[in-house]
């Protein structure tokens, strides 16, 4: 698949937000993790949860999907934290998940230095609610 980094949000702004499958499907999705490679990287129905670390020692938890090709990464992803979509496409060998970390702490520090018109807002809450944890162990 090919897309830009504002393809990407807006396409998992509407897949959470259930206008792409059903709100029970999205959060069936979440159901079951698995883990992956990375520690903190869990996989599901097409979907990726990460467990990113904080620096106070916490834990932030985003929901989205990377991939990579040689020269190619991408990461989408809605911290539920900050309430925020970050998309980060590279063309490079550098990391797109450290990137969009990097971004959010940006946003969460300054929430006005980045502002991005899309024309929607993210939808309530309860669309993805109780729709991540079983099957891993992010405890």
């Amino acid at each position: 698949m090919a897309a830009t980094a504002a393809d990407m949000v807006e396409f998992w702004h509407a897949l959470l937000g259930g206008k792409l499958l059903s709100p029970q499907t999205v959060r069936d999705q979440f159901q079951r993790l698995y883990p992956m490679f990375d520690k903190g990287t869990y996989y599901g129905r097409g979907v990726m949860l990460y467990d990113v670390p904080d620096k106070d020692g916490g834990h932030l938890t985003w929901l989205g999907h990377s991939g990579s090709a040689p020269g190619l990464k991408a990461v989408v992803a809605y911290s539920v934290e900050a309430k925020a979509f970050v998309s980060v496409a590279l063309n490079n060998d550098g990391s797109a998940e450290a990137t969009a970390n990097l971004l959010l702490k940006a946003v969460s520090q300054e929430p006005c230095l980045i502002r991005i018109q899309t024309g929607c807002q993210f939808p309530r809450d309860e669309t993805l609610a109780g729709g991540t944890g079983s099957g891993s162990s992010q405890s």
